[in-house]
């Protein structure tokens, strides 16, 4: 499918720094027309820039993707606060989905004695529950993705369609009230897209320093979500705007 390609493409080219057309063609198996238009796509939604001779991951208008282990240091202990907040609202007989990232993964830890389903494609949540037979743990099957340590792909995305969430916790990389909820990766982003959909109730986590620092791709708008879950103080804005579309906010 044209989307799954175009998803795989962007990964492959913020994965290579730089790439050719032909190197696309080949990677991906289509002709040099169909490559360069993806590669026009990717270029119109500010993905990839074309140079002469090549195409580059655009990393100058957004915040680029830094390694998990390195994101996982930072804000750490506001982390800890707001996945715990977020735990308390999981019940026995909950469907959850947590996603990618390195604020929700720590939901696990606040969750070992509650007899639910959690449907994930973060490694580190699986290495967590394994043990815990109270638990049902089913895992989205894909492509891993070791700068994220998570799962992704169509395969995923199709798991997803079909089954009902009742509450999914998902990361983000940025927040701003002009681009809504963002992410580094094409991937990741279909992904959380779907989980909104798919989900009774649905919660951002993201601590203070993500506000008004956009990433590269809209996954939903700020309004599309039933929670932000946070620390205090972020600006007053994002407070006014919550209020006016129904977000509750969740602060830990």
């Amino acid at each position: 499918m044209k989307r799954d390609r175009l998803t795989q493409m962007s990964d492959f080219i913020s994965q290579k720094s730089t790439v050719t057309l032909q190197e696309l063609a080949d990677k991906f198996n289509v002709s040099i027309y169909t490559a360069r238009r993806d590669v026009e796509e990717l270029e119109s939604k500010d993905i990839v820039k074309k140079f002469y001779g090549g195409i580059s991951f655009n990393n100058n208008s957004v915040a680029t993707l830094v390694e998990f282990e390195g994101r996982n240091t930072i804000h750490h202990e506001e982390k800890l606060r707001i996945a715990k907040a977020v735990a308390e609202t999981i019940v026995d007989d909950d469907v959850i989905f947590i996603d990618a990232g390195t604020t929700t993964m720590y939901i696990a830890d606040y969750i070992k004695n509650k007899k639910i389903t959690v449907v994930t494609n973060n490694i580190y949540v699986i290495i967590k529950l394994f043990l815990q037979e109270n638990i049902n743990i089913v895992v989205i099957g894909g492509e891993l993705d070791h700068r994220t340590k998570s799962l992704f792909g169509l395969n995923a995305l199709r798991f997803l369609e079909n089954i009902t969430i009742t509450k999914a916790f998902l990361g983000t990389s940025g927040i701003s009230l002009e681009n809504g909820l963002t992410n580094y990766t094409f991937s990741e982003s279909e992904i959380k897209s779907k989980c909104i959909e798919n989900s009774i109730k649905s919660y951002v986590l993201a601590d203070p320093s993500k506000f008004d620092k956009p990433s590269m791709i809209r996954f939903a708008k700020i309004s599309d979500v039933d929670f932000i879950a946070t620390c205090s103080p972020i600006p007053q804005s994002y407070v006014d705007y919550c209020k006016t579309h129904g977000v509750q906010i969740i602060y830990g």
